[in-house]
Protein backbone atom coordinates (compact mmCIF):
# COMPACT_ATOMS: atom_id res chain seq x y z
CA UNK A 1 0.00 0.00 0.00
CA UNK A 2 0.93 3.65 -0.59
CA UNK A 3 2.47 6.01 1.71
CA UNK A 4 -0.27 8.00 4.10
CA UNK A 5 -1.04 11.62 3.19
CA UNK A 6 -0.35 13.58 5.46
CA UNK A 7 -4.08 15.43 6.08
CA UNK A 8 -3.55 19.02 6.49
CA UNK A 9 -4.03 22.32 4.70
CA UNK A 10 -1.23 23.00 2.18
CA UNK A 11 0.39 26.30 1.76
CA UNK A 12 2.28 26.35 -1.12
CA UNK A 13 -0.34 27.53 -3.31
CA UNK A 14 1.15 25.94 -6.60
CA UNK A 15 1.06 22.44 -4.59
CA UNK A 16 -2.28 23.24 -3.38
CA UNK A 17 -3.60 23.67 -7.18
CA UNK A 18 -1.78 20.15 -8.39
CA UNK A 19 -3.39 18.29 -5.55
CA UNK A 20 -6.93 19.69 -6.14
CA UNK A 21 -6.33 18.38 -9.92
CA UNK A 22 -5.03 15.14 -9.56
CA UNK A 23 -7.59 14.57 -6.47
CA UNK A 24 -10.38 15.99 -8.60
CA UNK A 25 -9.94 13.50 -11.44
CA UNK A 26 -9.50 10.30 -8.54
CA UNK A 27 -12.69 11.30 -6.98
CA UNK A 28 -14.48 11.91 -10.84
CA UNK A 29 -12.76 8.40 -12.06
CA UNK A 30 -14.51 6.39 -8.04
CA UNK A 31 -17.99 7.88 -8.53
CA UNK A 32 -17.85 6.52 -12.27
CA UNK A 33 -16.40 3.62 -11.26
CA UNK A 34 -18.98 3.25 -8.31
CA UNK A 35 -21.85 4.07 -10.98
CA UNK A 36 -20.64 1.27 -13.26
CA UNK A 37 -19.89 -1.39 -10.64
CA UNK A 38 -22.40 -1.03 -8.20
CA UNK A 39 -25.52 0.43 -10.51
CA UNK A 40 -26.43 3.37 -8.74
CA UNK A 41 -27.10 6.80 -9.73
CA UNK A 42 -24.38 9.42 -8.42
CA UNK A 43 -23.40 12.89 -8.97
CA UNK A 44 -20.64 15.27 -8.24
CA UNK A 45 -20.43 18.75 -7.61
CA UNK A 46 -16.75 20.31 -6.95
CA UNK A 47 -15.80 23.91 -6.07
CA UNK A 48 -12.89 25.40 -6.88
CA UNK A 49 -11.94 28.71 -5.36
CA UNK A 50 -10.22 29.59 -8.49
CA UNK A 51 -12.83 28.80 -10.93
CA UNK A 52 -16.04 30.47 -10.63
CA UNK A 53 -17.82 27.33 -12.81
CA UNK A 54 -18.15 24.49 -10.17
CA UNK A 55 -17.39 20.96 -11.84
CA UNK A 56 -20.15 18.82 -12.54
CA UNK A 57 -20.22 15.28 -12.68
CA UNK A 58 -21.57 13.41 -14.72
CA UNK A 59 -23.17 16.31 -16.80
CA UNK A 60 -25.47 19.29 -15.26
CA UNK A 61 -28.64 17.29 -16.42
CA UNK A 62 -27.61 14.29 -14.28
CA UNK A 63 -26.81 15.80 -11.22
CA UNK A 64 -29.87 17.81 -11.16
CA UNK A 65 -32.01 14.19 -12.37
CA UNK A 66 -30.20 12.90 -9.16
CA UNK A 67 -30.59 15.60 -6.43
CA UNK A 68 -33.89 16.20 -7.51
CA UNK A 69 -34.87 12.43 -7.38
CA UNK A 70 -33.34 12.81 -3.56
CA UNK A 71 -35.15 15.94 -3.22
CA UNK A 72 -38.58 14.10 -4.07
CA UNK A 73 -37.97 11.43 -1.59
CA UNK A 74 -39.81 11.57 1.97
CA UNK A 75 -37.79 13.64 5.02
CA UNK A 76 -37.36 10.43 7.04
CA UNK A 77 -35.65 8.16 4.09
CA UNK A 78 -33.55 11.60 2.93
CA UNK A 79 -32.50 11.51 6.39
CA UNK A 80 -31.78 8.07 6.80
CA UNK A 81 -29.39 8.21 3.17
CA UNK A 82 -27.70 11.79 5.28
CA UNK A 83 -25.12 11.54 7.07
CA UNK A 84 -22.96 14.87 8.32
CA UNK A 85 -19.34 14.82 8.89
CA UNK A 86 -19.52 14.59 13.13
CA UNK A 87 -22.03 11.73 12.98
CA UNK A 88 -19.44 9.94 10.85
CA UNK A 89 -16.47 10.25 12.88
CA UNK A 90 -18.58 9.15 16.22
CA UNK A 91 -19.58 5.93 14.50
CA UNK A 92 -15.64 5.57 13.18
CA UNK A 93 -14.80 6.15 16.29
CA UNK A 94 -17.44 4.16 18.28
CA UNK A 95 -16.04 1.38 15.64
CA UNK A 96 -12.30 1.93 16.12
CA UNK A 97 -12.99 2.08 20.11
CA UNK A 98 -14.61 -1.72 19.47
CA UNK A 99 -12.16 -3.15 17.67
CA UNK A 100 -9.40 -2.04 19.94
CA UNK A 101 -11.40 -3.16 22.91
CA UNK A 102 -11.55 -6.64 20.76
CA UNK A 103 -7.90 -6.35 19.96
CA UNK A 104 -6.76 -5.97 23.70
CA UNK A 105 -8.85 -8.88 24.80
CA UNK A 106 -7.33 -11.07 22.30
CA UNK A 107 -3.70 -9.51 23.59
CA UNK A 108 -4.89 -10.44 27.35
CA UNK A 109 -5.83 -13.96 26.24
CA UNK A 110 -2.63 -14.57 24.74
CA UNK A 111 -0.54 -13.13 27.72
CA UNK A 112 -2.56 -15.68 29.57
CA UNK A 113 -1.69 -18.06 27.53
CA UNK A 114 2.42 -17.63 27.39
CA UNK A 115 2.08 -17.74 31.36
CA UNK A 116 0.45 -20.91 31.18
CA UNK A 117 2.88 -22.25 28.74
CA UNK A 118 5.88 -21.22 30.67
CA UNK A 119 4.31 -22.41 34.08
CA UNK A 120 3.64 -25.85 32.51
CA UNK A 121 7.20 -26.40 30.78
CA UNK A 122 9.53 -24.38 33.68
CA UNK A 123 6.79 -25.13 36.24
CA UNK A 124 7.57 -21.94 37.65
CA UNK A 125 4.84 -19.16 38.43
CA UNK A 126 4.82 -16.07 40.07
CA UNK A 127 1.27 -15.23 41.68
CA UNK A 128 2.68 -13.08 43.81
CA UNK A 129 3.87 -10.44 40.99
CA UNK A 130 0.02 -10.60 39.45
CA UNK A 131 -2.40 -7.88 40.38
CA UNK A 132 -5.70 -9.45 41.66
CA UNK A 133 -7.50 -8.05 38.33
CA UNK A 134 -4.71 -10.65 36.52
CA UNK A 135 -5.52 -13.47 38.79
CA UNK A 136 -8.90 -13.03 38.08
CA UNK A 137 -8.49 -12.91 34.56
CA UNK A 138 -6.09 -15.92 34.58
CA UNK A 139 -8.85 -17.48 36.18
CA UNK A 140 -11.05 -17.05 33.74
CA UNK A 141 -8.83 -18.23 31.02
CA UNK A 142 -8.25 -21.54 32.57
CA UNK A 143 -12.18 -21.88 32.96
CA UNK A 144 -12.56 -21.00 29.61
CA UNK A 145 -9.82 -23.07 28.31
CA UNK A 146 -10.97 -26.27 30.84
CA UNK A 147 -14.93 -26.12 29.23
CA UNK A 148 -13.52 -26.10 25.80
CA UNK A 149 -11.26 -29.18 26.67
CA UNK A 150 -14.64 -30.82 28.10
CA UNK A 151 -16.47 -30.34 25.14
CA UNK A 152 -13.88 -31.56 22.67
CA UNK A 153 -14.01 -34.57 24.69
CA UNK A 154 -17.40 -35.26 25.28
CA UNK A 155 -17.15 -34.59 21.37
CA UNK A 156 -14.46 -37.34 21.01
CA UNK A 157 -16.85 -39.88 23.31
CA UNK A 158 -20.04 -39.39 21.15
CA UNK A 159 -18.20 -39.71 17.95
CA UNK A 160 -16.11 -43.01 19.47
CA UNK A 161 -19.19 -44.37 20.81
CA UNK A 162 -20.96 -43.87 17.35
CA UNK A 163 -17.77 -45.43 15.51
CA UNK A 164 -17.99 -48.29 18.16
CA UNK A 165 -21.67 -48.61 17.30
CA UNK A 166 -21.14 -48.87 13.43
CA UNK A 167 -17.78 -51.53 14.14
CA UNK A 168 -20.57 -53.53 16.27
CA UNK A 169 -22.95 -53.80 13.28
CA UNK A 170 -20.65 -54.62 10.47
CA UNK A 171 -19.30 -57.15 13.12
CA UNK A 172 -23.49 -58.02 13.22
CA UNK A 173 -23.86 -58.18 9.62
CA UNK A 174 -20.94 -60.21 8.89
CA UNK A 175 -21.53 -63.23 11.30
CA UNK A 176 -24.99 -63.35 9.99
CA UNK A 177 -23.66 -64.11 6.39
Amino acid sequence: MGNKVKLAFITHNTKRKAAFRKRKIGILKRLNEITTLCGIEACGILYDNNNPQPVVWPTDSGAKSVLSRFASLPESEQSNKKVNQEDFLWKRIEKDFEELKKEREETRKNVMAIIINHYIYTKEFNGNSMSKNDLNDMSCFIDENLKEIYRKMEGMKIESQEHDGNEAGVMNETKKQ
